[in-house]
């Protein structure tokens, strides 16, 4: 049995490859390139995250319209960090770039549409931290040269590298897109003043004129010299009757 390659990308070929102990990464492979499939078409419409165990721990419906010329196949590799960030300030930030699988030359990809959770992604990839990510427009990091590969990557942000997000890769070049717009990102393990969190989405409680910051796991301040208490709003020579705030 087969398997049809509609809705087939990484995430699907990675499990695929995980699960017969071949390598740590897959490359989806569409239209029957390593031939026609022999026997029925089992499955179609796959939908995998990329860490199950089996494919058939993926969502997926049992194949009724599937064409012999649509086969889905893989190809498993060891490494799959084909992006890089350049012209950065260190390895955790810069812009953007990816090499194509069969494709010998780095392009960059176009700032149009791109978004936070795409960012995010590409950081878990290049094993960086993704605590807080930022990405950057209009050629933060430089104008980059060759071929402009990507624009419009739509990640949910659970995926493990960006092959695996929809609109990867584009069935064309964006000519409509400059290299004035490629797009940079920062990786980094540290949230901005006053916030915590393990995407740094909450803010801190803290009385901001009488504190340093904040616990960026805990959300505990840290209080300036001479204050104390939960949000650092009594005075250290007092006794503390504050009330928390909950809310």
């Amino acid at each position: 049995s087969t398997v049809c390659d509609d809705s087939w990308n990484d995430n699907c070929a990675t499990v695929v490859c995980r699960q017969l102990g071949k390598a740590s990464y897959g490359v989806a492979v569409h239209e029957s390139e390593f031939g026609l499939g022999v026997g029925p078409t089992f499955l179609m419409n796959m939908w995998c995250r990329g860490n199950e165990t089996d494919l058939l721990n993926c969502k997926f419906a049992k194949a009724d319209d599937c064409k012999p010329e649509n086969t889905a196949g893989v190809i498993c590799v060891d490494s799959y960090n084909n992006i890089r960030l350049v012209n950065g300030s260190d390895k955790s930030n810069g812009r953007l770039e990816v090499l194509l699988y069969g494709n010998p030359s780095w392009g960059t990809v176009c700032s149009d549409g791109f978004t936070e959770e795409n960012a995010r992604v590409a950081c878990r990839q290049l094993s960086l931290p993704t605590r807080h990510v930022q990405f950057k427009t209009d050629a933060y990091y430089g104008e980059g040269s060759g071929d402009i590969l990507i624009t419009n990557l739509d990640c949910a942000g659970f995926e493990v590298t960006i092959q695996s997000c929809y609109g990867f890769p584009n069935s064309e070049y964006p000519y409509n897109c400059f290299h004035d717009q490629d797009v940079g990102i920062s990786c980094s393990d540290d949230c901005p003043s006053f916030k915590y969190g393990a995407e740094c989405e909450n803010t801190c409680k803290c009385d901001q004129s009488k504190s340093i910051s904040c616990d960026k796991d805990s959300g505990k301040c840290i209080c300036e010299y001479g204050w104390k208490g939960t949000r650092c709003n009594c005075e250290e020579s007092t006794e503390c009757k504050e009330t928390i705030d909950e809310g």
